[in-house]
């Protein structure tokens, strides 16, 4: 086998790294942007999106919608 070529476990164990930096990236952008945080939460939730790779961002995605959809439905509610 040639050392100077991956194999597919390399490639594919680069990938999930790739992966997972990138969902870490975007849900560090996407806590910055969100409002109404403590800093305690903003602290929280950063400890778990580093240390939970796959699961901490997607948690906060999961929230991060859910509340969203709860502030545009009261947004309606006032606007109606």
């Amino acid at each position: 086998m040639n050392p100077l070529i991956p194999t597919l476990t390399d490639g594919l164990v680069m990938a999930a790294l790739v992966a997972g930096f990138a969902l870490a990236i975007f849900a560090f952008v996407s806590l910055i942007r969100t409002r109404g945080l403590s800093a305690l939460q903003v602290l929280l939730w950063s400890f778990a999106i580093l240390v939970v790779p796959f699961l901490g961002p997607g948690a906060w995605f999961l929230v991060e919608a859910r509340d969203s959809e709860s502030r545009s439905r009261r947004r309606g509610a006032v606007q109606d």
